[in-house]
């Protein structure tokens, strides 16, 4: 055997024993790319940097819904993502991955919402655009890097669909007082939107991968509330229960059993109706008799397309 082959092969052992990360036969994902299950797509190079580095990509971007392509409208390099679009743009100090202002390319102005003075401390006003970011908004706004994510406000708080909105340079922010505290402040999916009305390329949508499977794609969450904590035997007390998928999107068709357990041992199993387009189902029933001050617990057990879940909720019976 040549002396060159031997050191080659002596080397490749050697990396192989010290450093046995470096020397593999093959890899189902390449270093700098990451293949999202979900949706079939591959994001990869500057785009995933980009993505990773977000303080939560899936609140902030969603799952990719194309691989990077050439935009012939643009002339450049581009991702769609859930909520939003990337690119790839030149500046003085090399390409760098910015998000599409989407919010602009998509804003019509709505029916505004009660304004607040600019002045107010719950908000701050933004001179260049003249508009306010306030309350739950203005908190987003500033855990998440909202200049650099959402861009600028270029409209105040609006009222759209019945529900509060604020629209951005890149995004539009939506109050949902439906979802859990914490999660009440989402992102529309300004991306999915922008693509079906103005690309609507379906091909670009399709999985990069021929043998692809999706993954489960339904997970869901429960959460369960009453109307009061406190409430005396014989009245009518309300419960809501309220379904989310694992992007925290309402779940609308699934159905709900209710269990009410009282502190003497009685139950009593209540089916609740099929969850709205909110992903909200509630019902009313006359509460029963039991020792004052103690709890009434109720389970919930929700199911949607062969999956499940389960949430808890309680009030204290009263004078």
């Amino acid at each position: 055997m040549p002396m060159r082959r031997i050191r080659t092969t002596i080397l490749l052992v050697l990396l192989f024993v010290i450093f046995p990360g470096l020397v593999t036969t093959g890899s189902a994902q390449a270093p700098g790319e990451q293949f999202f299950e979900q949706t079939g797509h591959l994001v990869s190079g500057p785009f995933l940097a980009y993505y990773q580095g977000l303080e939560d990509p899936l609140l902030l971007l969603g799952y990719p819904i194309t691989d990077r392509y050439f935009d012939p409208f643009t002339g450049r390099e581009v991702q769609y993502f859930q909520k939003g679009r990337l690119e790839l743009v030149d500046t003085p100090a090399g390409q760098a991955v910015r998000q599409a202002p989407l919010g602009e390319l998509l804003y019509d102005p709505g029916t505004a919402a009660q304004e607040v003075p600019a002045d107010s401390p719950a908000c701050r006003h933004f001179a260049e655009t003249g508009r306010s970011v306030c309350y739950s908004f203005w908190t987003f706004y500033q855990q998440y890097n909202g200049r650099e994510v959402l861009g600028l406000p270029i409209s105040n708080a609006e009222i759209r669909e019945g529900r509060y909105v604020q629209y951005f340079e890149n995004a539009r922010l939506e109050w949902r007082p439906e979802l859990p505290a914490g999660h009440r402040v989402v992102l529309t999916d300004l991306g999915r939107i922008y693509f079906d009305k103005v690309v609507g390329n379906q091909d670009l949508t399709r999985p990069s991968r021929p043998d692809y499977i999706p993954a489960a794609s339904v997970e869901i969450k429960a959460s369960a509330f009453v109307t009061q904590a406190l409430i005396a035997s014989g009245n009518m007390q309300t419960v809501q229960v309220i379904v989310q998928d694992q992007f925290l999107r309402p779940v609308a068709g699934a159905e709900t059993t209710l269990e009410i357990l009282y502190p003497d041992g009685t139950r009593e199993v209540l089916p609740l109706p099929a969850t709205d387009e909110r992903g909200i189902t509630e019902a009313s029933f006359p509460v029963g008799s039991g020792p004052v001050r103690e709890l009434v617990t109720l389970n919930a057990v929700v199911s949607y397309q062969g999956k499940e879940s389960s949430a808890q909720t309680w009030f204290r019976l009263w004078w």
